[in-house]
């Protein structure tokens, strides 16, 4: 044998080996597939207590209230399971406290809003936990502390619109009550520029500031108001179809007009 025969046996006997050697081995496992997730925690006590709120329907008086009760309840434990995230522990809490609210119990409610705040949920839920703070506030005319919920809905959470457009306008309602009407003015005006595009929240906020002027014997401010907003929407209410009703119906609405009405026709007072 030549030694370029040999060279190629060797060669040859290399590869073999080789070849042998990486087919006895151990062939890799393919990774292991990801358990699907387990629901989160909650979840399903969530739907549950949704599903007996809905029975409330048709229940009155005592019957009512008890059922209430029972309904705050089921959604005031999820927040006490183990392992529950915070931003469904604090949905379950606010549901918790409007029931409570409306049955009367508003301590209970109160206690419910505030351990909401207390958790990490999100904007909107904390915003929406704010507003119904200053709610339950407000209907105990304690003004100020609901000015500041109000308040810091309308600084803090502006990007939570659902929840802005309500605490504007209730801020507006509470600085009246305290004597603010300017201030309350300029929290219904801005509420009409922010939300320009929603023609009912900007004729009901130039409702408000109208009739705050009326309230203060500005009677002619007060129709400078209603005319720069029916001169705003007086073409969108020609408009045919669903949309010019809309408006046509929403200034309609407006409590300004049968106030001024009733203004006008009250007989001048004696000189």
């Amino acid at each position: 044998m030549n030694l370029s025969t040999g060279l190629c046996a060797t060669a040859l006997a290399t590869v073999v080996a080789l070849s042998a050697s990486l087919g006895a081995q151990t062939p890799e496992k393919a990774p292991e597939k990801t358990p699907a997730r387990a629901p989160t925690v909650g979840r399903a006590e969530y739907a549950a207590a949704n599903a007996q709120q809905k029975t409330l329907r048709g229940k009155k008086g005592v019957a009512r209230r008890t059922a209430q009760l029972a309904v705050a309840d089921a959604f005031a434990k999820i927040a006490d399971l183990e392992g529950v995230g915070p931003d469904l522990a604090g949905r379950a809490l606010l549901k918790a406290a409007r029931l409570l609210e409306r049955a009367k119990d508003r301590e209970r409610s109160v206690a419910c809003i505030e351990r909401a705040l207390k958790l990490d949920v999100t904007a909107r839920t904390r915003a929406n936990a704010l507003n119904l703070r200053g709610h339950a506030f407000r209907r105990a005319e304690k003004f100020a502390a609901a000015i500041d919920d109000y308040g810091l809905v309308a600084t803090k959470h502006t990007d939570v619109a659902s929840a802005l457009v309500v605490a504007l306008r209730w801020l507006g309602t509470c600085k009246e009550r305290i004597g603010d009407h300017a201030g309350a003015r300029a929290a219904w005006d801005e509420r009409a520029k922010r939300f320009a595009q929603r023609t009912r929240v900007v004729v009901e906020s130039r409702d408000l500031i109208a009739c705050s002027f009326l309230r203060e014997g500005k009677v002619a401010d007060a129709r400078a108001v209603l005319d720069a907003c029916r001169a705003q929407f007086a073409e969108a209410a020609k408009a045919p179809g669903k949309q010019g009703r809309s408006v046509r119906r929403a200034l309609a609405s407006m409590r300004i007009v049968k106030r001024l009405a009733r203004h006008d026709a009250e007989p001048a007072p004696a000189p």
